[in-house]
């Protein structure tokens, strides 16, 4: 179950009200795709790219004052980008607002890049209203209703979101507030110099140790923080939820900063993964190996082949790879235009594609 102010100004209760939730934001997302289908880039709309300045976890204690920024986003377009930072209510944690009075626990700066709040210390709070943590905090592309870029007038342009979620993990008794390790996304950020550093060689073994034999690495799992010491034959490599991609962009950064050909080697393993996942087609399943499951199908969600192609563009063109030989980067440029035909043999009518397509 979940509560959400409702367009009538009351709330509700039910479990469709996570989904109600994000109903304006998926509806423009929505529309926004159906024009990338039919426009060129420039005449269409496209989302902000959310960028926290620090780790996404943080563990404090109750009174801690706990800082957030997102100073680092940006705009695909290079439209003005509004802020909301929010309580994001999750069953069974710890209590943060009274949703149903419509009265959240008040963050400072709530529409700025710069916001803070203060951890409660109480957990007492009226029957019904639920708990909450922090979460997620988004950023909204924020264009006129008509805006001229590069000589063309843009009419009906819809405001676009993007989310990224901050999780707080309010303890009762709490000695220092530090932070959570990050994902392998929140360290390519970090100056050049860091990656030299001991600490980038220890997450950089952490990665190592989750890499399986195939070179791919698993969804859903924190592969910066501690090594894996589990069974390796039971590792399951793929290519969904931001698996693969972000430690592959890591390790080539490890390799640039000291050298160390195991880097490369671990790298090299890794980008041949994504090319013997590709179909004769262009388009990739979920992992590979796909199996006789909805894996095997071409996988379009989550941008899943989306994100592949983004890495293999960078792979074939971005100075930040230059561990790659040529013929790994001929092979990433065909890859990416052979992903770009499937993508187009996969639109309905030329308009519209769906999640996930049929590999044949």
């Amino acid at each position: 179950m979940d509560e959400v102010m409702g367009v009538d100004g009351n709330w509700h209760t039910t479990n469709k009200a996570t989904i109600w939730r994000w109903r304006e934001a998926y509806q423009n997302d929505f529309a926004a795709r159906m024009d990338w289908t039919i426009k060129p880039y420039e005449q269409a709309n496209h989302p902000p790219k959310p960028k926290l300045d620090h780790a996404n976890r943080l563990t404090a204690k109750p009174g801690d004052r706990v800082d957030l920024s997102a100073e680092a986003t940006t705009d695909s377009d290079g439209d003005a980008v509004s802020y909301k930072w929010f309580f994001y209510g999750e069953a069974g944690t710890f209590t943060m607002a009274t949703p149903r009075t419509g009265v959240p626990f008040e963050i400072e700066g709530f529409d700025r890049p710069k916001a803070s709040f203060t951890v409660p210390t109480s957990r007492v709070m009226p029957p019904g209203t639920g708990t909450m943590r922090g979460g997620p905090r988004h950023a909204t592309a924020d264009p006129l209703p008509a805006r001229t870029r590069r000589g063309q007038t843009l009419n009906l342009v819809r405001r676009l979101t993007m989310y990224r979620r901050y999780i707080l993990a309010a303890l009762a008794a709490c000695l220092t507030a530090s932070p959570a390790v990050a994902d392998p996304e929140d360290y390519l950020d970090k100056p050049d110099a860091w990656f030299a550093e001991d600490q980038a060689k220890r997450v950089a073994a952490n990665i190592l140790s989750f890499q399986s034999d195939l070179g791919g690495w698993p969804k859903n799992k924190n592969t910066t923080e501690n090594p894996y010491e589990g069974d390796r034959r039971s590792l399951e490599p793929t290519y969904d939820n931001k698996a693969t991609t972000d430690e592959l962009r890591f390790l080539a950064r490890m390799y640039t900063a000291t050298n160390d050909e195991a880097y490369q080697t671990a790298f090299y393993l890794g980008l041949d993964y994504i090319f013997q996942g590709q179909y004769p087609n262009g388009g990739w399943p979920q992992r590979y190996p796909s199996g006789n499951g909805y894996h095997r199908h071409i996988t379009f969600n989550d941008n899943a082949m989306v994100r592949l192609m983004e890495f293999l563009r960078e792979v074939a063109t971005d100075e930040g790879y230059a561990l790659v030989d040529a013929a790994r980067r001929n092979a990433a440029t065909d890859a990416f235009d052979r992903g770009i035909a499937c993508i187009l043999q996969c639109q309905i009518d030329g308009l519209v594609r769906t999640a996930r397509r049929d590999r044949l």
